[in-house]
């Protein structure tokens, strides 16, 4: 359960990492191709610097330093997710080590103050190139550490507390999450999560708040139960000084009886492969640019033969692009069954059409 939390905080954090943005525009008329595409080739440069300057903040910087210190020569690069996804399950890990905690349970008769183990200080020795453990406090999981290479003194400080979950015959679910980090004396980092269950203990509302200094992201999930299954909805906005670089609402409907059959099979393991929402309903909102999604997937998938499948694209598939928020529309998507896949092409005002391959990566649908 706890790597189904993961996949929760993968689905919440995602949007914030699309780069794409645009420029405004006054009046509600369609752009023309000229200034459509403008807006397009300097999208990534937006949002990218953007992602620059997140990823030179203080506290990003101490958090990928930490990763290092745990990962050690395993991985040549830092990598955000497993870091963070580390953050999340260590709360208290003894280690004398420095090797990562292992992801799997903590055996029942080694818990003695959360779910994955044991509160206290653990403190980076750079001669010895070890973390030492002392048990105080008994309240929360602190980590002292450089944080970066440059320093000499561990003037970096990663708390985390309030860490609590819920265990229902095996299953475990991380319900609460506090973590604060600071460097130099001052705070640069602060992230609350919250997970709240309803009556039949099922999940309900899934919160997450994080403070990055001049950044602020918050993201949350929703699940409903339906007759059809089970409908997901998320929500997510980044800030900067106030002002908002990206922001999401979506709802996507999956299959099912029930919550837990999107994350594990009837025997308890997790789905050899990732389940497909039978639709997709909103948008994502990156600086001045609007994405708005209407997509039937399972329609789509009807398609009766290869040569019908662009056909039920185009009606089930639809994907528009506005400025934002001015609300001129860009372009939308056209599909193309090519060789190789399906292939999306934005039209334009004029009618002319331009592969979306020439203005971002995706992966093939």
């Amino acid at each position: 359960m706890k790597n189904n939390i993961l996949k929760l905080f993968a689905i919440a954090i995602l949007p914030f990492f699309i780069t794409v943005s645009c420029n405004k525009n006054d009046d509600n008329e369609p752009l023309t191709k000229q200034e459509a595409v403008k807006v397009l080739e300097s999208a990534s440069q937006q949002m990218g610097q953007a992602m620059g300057e997140l990823m030179e903040t203080d506290a990003m910087q101490a958090i990928l330093n930490f990763g290092n210190l745990f990962y050690g020569d395993e991985v040549s690069t830092p990598n955000i997710a497993k870091t963070t996804q580390e953050l999340v399950l260590l709360a208290g890990k003894p280690a004398t080590k420095p090797n990562l905690p292992s992801f799997a349970f903590t055996a029942k008769d080694e818990v003695q103050d959360t779910p994955f183990g044991n509160y206290g200080t653990y403190t980076w020795n750079p001669t010895q190139m070890v973390w030492t453990y002392n048990p105080v406090p008994t309240d929360k999981a602190i980590f002292k550490f450089p944080s970066d290479e440059t320093q000499e003194t561990n003037n970096a400080v990663l708390t985390l507390w309030n860490v609590s979950s819920f265990n229902q015959e095996g299953d475990e679910a991380l319900t609460s999450l506090n973590l604060s980090l600071s460097v130099n004396n001052a705070n640069v980092l602060s992230v609350f999560y919250k997970l709240t269950l309803d009556a039949e203990n099922r999940f309900k509302d899934l919160s997450l708040t994080i403070e990055m200094s001049p950044f602020y992201l918050s993201a949350g999930i929703n699940f409903i139960t339906n007759n059809t299954g089970v409908r997901l909805g998320l929500n997510n906005e980044m800030k900067k000084e106030g002002v908002t670089i990206q922001s999401s609402n979506l709802q996507m409907q999956f299959m099912g009886l029930e919550l837990p059959s999107l994350f594990v099979e009837d025997d308890g393991s997790e789905p050899e492969e990732d389940i497909m929402p039978l639709t997709v309903k909103g948008f994502v909102q990156m600086g001045g640019l609007k994405i708005t999604l209407d997509l039937d997937i399972a329609e789509f998938s009807m398609a009766p033969t290869p040569e019908s499948v662009s056909t039920y694209a185009n009606k089930n598939l639809k994907i528009s692009l506005y400025a934002y928020p001015a609300g001129n529309k860009l372009a939308y998507i056209k599909w193309y069954n090519m060789e190789g896949g399906l292939v999306p092409y934005f039209v334009f005002s004029n009618d002319e059409e331009e592969p979306v391959a020439d203005f971002f990566i995706y992966d093939e649908f």
